[in-house]
């Protein structure tokens, strides 16, 4: 019953009540029976409400997106169908949006099932994972191409100015380059039981924390140190694809990193460019945090101001996929970095949104196994170099 008609019984229950100043014990009794009635239907009505309420906050409509790649996929039609009977060789095949999927670290759900049986403790003890940052910085593009022919500007003279009434207007030239980016494939596959299949909480949180995870961690690499050969992304630091703004800067004696830092970001302003993010590899900024004045004091702060990660007012993100110094070749490999206004400088080419296959050969039916693949297909375009600052971190020689 609606709010509206229990609440008019109410009041019409009080109405009688006032009206029955004279009426017998029995009929006063009746009423207060009555009341009590619709008071307990309020408020079961008043709780179904509220829970309404609260799961419409946790899972809001259309809020697929908040859900892991996992999740999404083991509450598919297909993989229900699938998961009820895993002998029956159907191939699930399930597209994801991939700005909107969350990588997952959490193993909740893997069951006794994922070792065949042998009872253990629930639960996976993985590797450590990445933090994934990079993908998160650019915009996105979707694209139906396997490749993308592009038009950058490489030049502008700009001749603009005051011109007396009747004289000539002064001409500016612009150059243009066309150039092709190519859309590559990132995937991998691996086996799995037909216990761990049928058992959707374990498929979930396997697609979650290594599956999905590995696929996104190499793409993270990607678009850092891809070479832009042999299948591979062109990352940021491939020549071309960033500005080296330390030619531009001097090194005076005494100066540190931080100064370096400060420098550089000067350079990349005065050519228009706003930087958005320092990139750095987490033993580098550690490196500046360490740095201290000549009375030992900490020059960023000390231990206490650590949590805010900050340069000359531009957010560091520290991520094992920028390079550190490799001390291993001869002479040592610098550390790098990026100093770039991401959002003007590149954008990412979605071809193919995260796709997730379970599927079986002969060779997996004679075994009781299936195969799970994920796999996307994308590129790294680079806009405007000039927008990243990138190179090595160090002070030269």
């Amino acid at each position: 019953m609606e709010f509206e008609n229990i609440i008019k019984k109410l009041d019409e229950i009080d109405q009688k009540y006032q009206d029955s100043s004279k009426s017998s014990e029995k009929a006063l009794k009746d009423l207060g029976e009555q009341q009590l009635k619709f008071a307990k239907e309020l408020e079961k009505l008043s709780a179904e409400c509220l829970a309404m309420q609260k799961k419409n906050e946790e899972y809001p409509s259309g809020s697929s997106h908040d859900l892991s790649i996992g999740e999404q996929f083991v509450k598919t039609a297909n993989f229900s169908k699938f998961a009820a009977d895993v002998k029956s060789g159907m191939h699930v095949r399930e597209t994801f949006k991939t700005k909107s999927a969350t990588v997952s670290t959490t193993t909740t759900g893997i069951t006794d099932n994922f070792l065949g049986g042998v009872q253990d403790m629930g639960g996976i003890i993985g590797i450590p994972n990445r933090k994934l940052v990079i993908e998160s910085l650019i915009p996105h593009i979707p694209v139906t191409a396997g490749s993308m022919s592009m038009v950058k500007e490489t030049s502008f003279t700009n001749n603009a100015a005051v011109v007396a009434e009747g004289g000539s207007k002064p001409e500016s030239t612009f150059e243009f380059e066309k150039y092709n980016v190519n859309i590559e494939t990132v995937a991998h596959w691996t086996k799995i039981s037909e216990q761990l299949a049928a058992d959707a909480p374990a498929v979930q949180a396997f697609i979650n924390t290594r599956m999905q995870y590995g696929l996104q961690n190499k793409i993270d690499q990607q678009l850092v140190t891809g070479s832009g050969t042999s299948g591979e992304l062109a990352g940021f630091l491939k020549s071309g694809n960033y500005h080296d703004y330390s030619s531009a800067i001097t090194i005076d004696t005494g100066d540190t990193l931080i100064d370096f830092s400060a420098k550089i970001q000067a350079a990349i302003e005065s050519n228009n460019y706003a930087p958005q993010y320092l990139l750095l590899n987490p033993m580098d900024w550690t490196k500046l945090t360490l740095l201290k004045d000549t009375q030992k004091r900490y020059i960023l702060g000390g231990p206490g101001s650590a949590s805010q990660k900050t340069l000359w007012g531009i957010p560091v993100i520290t991520t094992s996929s920028i390079p550190t110094i490799n001390t291993s070749t001869t002479p040592a490999t610098p550390a790098k970095y990026l100093m770039a206004d991401f959002s003007l400088g590149a954008a990412i080419l979605d071809r193919q949104e995260l796709v997730v296959d379970i599927d079986r050969t002969q060779d997996d039916f004679i075994k009781n196994l299936l195969t799970i693949r994920v796999e996307r297909r994308l590129a790294l375009a680079i806009l405007d170099a000039g927008a990243i600052g990138g190179g090595s971190w160090d002070l030269g020689s």
